[in-house]
């Protein structure tokens, strides 16, 4: 179990169900704005979502931030892992919460649970926003390098493959020092087996491609400039997919808007919000 770097600041309840941890800013705002659920992407945590909390609680919306099964201080689940096991999560945090439909933000990894929670429990979902991630199966290729990944991670460890991954996340040139710190943090905290069990689960993940077909309520996908996973197409194609959908680019960053932009990315996220 890593330890609790990532749980929310004093100033936010945190609490857990079955194992997963969350923080919950409760009635800190004026309570006018829809509840808004934030998932994180892998090998990060909750604490991405720092200026986006303060932001959208200030503007009176409830804000819910998850430590995913395996990652953060949220216990690893049991083998084999599947998608369903991050989305029940989720789903359990707001069934305990008795929360109104909510806004289900999720980035990367954290927008394929999203697209998992909103198939198994539509009723706990009003809107949906889609952060640099993918609806789309792997290919059968990338589902065996997600795989051998699995098995590096749990030989060796986190630290390495951090180092290798985070100019995939950020465009180092652009990054400020402290998020380049931030992200490097966070995915050296990542427990490898938790890692290695939620890649495992993303190499079968469902098309859910379906899903966004039939989406009867508004739908926002961000995307990077320069994600390199992105390819300038996927986030469009999953906009033109959703009846309602809405495409927006953040301009001159890379995989990760919400802490390489976070007033740009918060902007957005705030008049999709309605304020």
């Amino acid at each position: 179990m890593p330890d609790a770097t990532s749980l929310p600041p004093a100033d936010r309840e945190v609490a857990r169900v079955d194992g997963v941890f969350y923080g919950d800013t409760g009635g800190t705002g004026n309570g006018s704005g829809m509840p808004v659920v934030l998932l994180h992407g892998f090998l990060f945590d909750q604490s991405m979502w720092r200026a986006q909390v303060a932001a959208l609680s200030a503007r009176g919306h409830r804000v819910i931030t998850v430590d995913l099964p395996g990652f953060g201080a949220s216990a690893v689940p049991e083998e084999p892992a599947t998608m369903s096991t991050y989305s029940t999560a989720v789903a359990a945090i707001i069934d305990q919460l008795a929360l109104p439909p909510v806004a289900l933000v999720g980035y990367s990894m954290g927008g394929q649970v999203t697209l998992d929670t909103y198939a198994a429990r539509p009723d706990l979902v009003a809107r949906v926003v889609l952060v640099d991630t993918v609806a789309h199966t792997d290919l059968p290729e990338v589902a065996q390098g997600r795989r051998d990944l699995a098995a590096r991670l749990e030989r060796e460890g986190v630290r390495q493959y951090a180092e290798e991954f985070l100019p995939q996340l950020l465009r180092l040139d652009g990054a400020s020092a402290a998020t380049v710190s931030h992200a490097r943090t966070m995915m050296h905290a990542a427990d490898p087996v938790g890692a290695a069990r939620a890649l495992r689960a993303r190499a079968d993940r469902p098309d859910y491609g379906p899903v966004l077909d039939a989406c009867p309520f508004p739908v926002l996908i961000v995307v990077g400039e320069h994600d390199p996973f992105d390819q300038g197409r996927f986030g469009a194609g999953m906009a033109e997919r959703a009846p309602y959908g809405t495409l927006e680019v953040v301009a001159g960053v890379g995989h990760t808007p919400p802490l390489e932009a976070p007033d740009v990315f918060t902007g957005l996220l705030a008049r999709f919000l309605g304020n």
